[in-house]
């Protein structure tokens, strides 16, 4: 009896660890935006961490085990805003124009045979005094399958989506007359 309960707990502590996984993903800038404005990025809020639905670094998924980052969802955010910035060719200086980000949610539905992932953002482009010029409410949708879940599936999803965010903004009428302003 003994045996068979060191079983059961051996094979329930293997299950967990494998339920949970941690993901160092590395973002990869692939949008086809270009610019020249002088532009940064300023706050990112992620708020299902702030709202306590998940961890800083947590994607909210819909089975049973966690994806968690090796970095806040905040921190991974910013920084591919950022190289995506750097990459399209926008400048940084003391009178940039300032990108906040609010991430609404970030989710990985993976119940069923895919993994249908969604990024919803608000995206506000501010002055370098603090005014907000252009806000927009973006929201991007993926769908990736489930077989061998890995971190490269996971990275490729993640990288996807905020690169569609990104081209999204950056592609919106309004957004492109500012840069041409500056």
């Amino acid at each position: 009896m003994k045996r068979l309960s060191r079983i059961v707990l051996a094979a329930s502590t293997l299950a967990f660890l494998a339920g949970c996984a941690t993901v160092r993903p590395q973002y990869v800038p692939g949008s086809s935006v270009r610019g020249s404005a002088k532009i940064q990025v300023g706050d990112v809020l992620y708020e299902p961490a702030k709202m306590g639905r998940a961890k800083p670094n947590q994607i909210e998924n819909t089975a049973i085990g966690r994806i968690y980052l090796d970095s806040t969802i905040e921190e991974y955010v910013k920084r591919a805003y950022a190289q995506e910035l750097e990459r399209s060719g926008f400048g940084r200086g003391a009178d940039s124009l300032r990108l906040d980000v609010t991430i609404h949610r970030l989710l990985a539905d993976d119940l069923g045979y895919t993994v249908a992932w969604t990024l919803d953002e608000t995206l506000r482009l501010r002055d370098a005094g603090g005014a907000e010029l252009v806000k927009k409410r973006i929201t991007v949708k993926d769908k990736t399958g489930k077989v061998f879940v890995s971190q490269k599936r996971i990275f490729g999803a993640m990288n996807g989506l905020v690169t569609r965010a990104y081209e999204q903004f950056f592609g919106d009428p309004d957004v492109a007359s500012l840069q041409d302003r500056q």
